[in-house]
């Protein structure tokens, strides 16, 4: 993507939004699609992530500092912030 433009109704006149980086590997992004279907075993993530389980901690630790994530009553739930950033 390299640009993305907002055109207003009255005028038709074009405004610039910036493009927003969420510095998300694919792995990263992956382990936040899982978690937003539910899924939130860190040993289903590690095995659909073709990771170790401690290397999925450490993403997982990632990301909830980076605000992606957040611990839920049954585990891993994603935020608002993830939702946009997994998209």
């Amino acid at each position: 993507m390299q640009r993305i433009v907002y055109v207003t109704e009255e005028d038709s006149t074009m405004i610039d939004f910036p493009v927003l980086s969420f510095n998300l590997s694919e792995t990263k992004k992956l382990i936040l699609e899982e978690i937003q279907k539910g899924n939130s075993a860190v040993t289903q993530i590690a095995s659909t992530a073709g990771i170790s389980k401690g290397m999925t901690y450490n993403h997982l630790r990632e990301l909830k500092n980076m605000g992606y994530i957040a611990d839920g009553d049954s585990g891993y739930v994603i935020t608002d912030a993830g939702k946009i950033a997994s998209i």
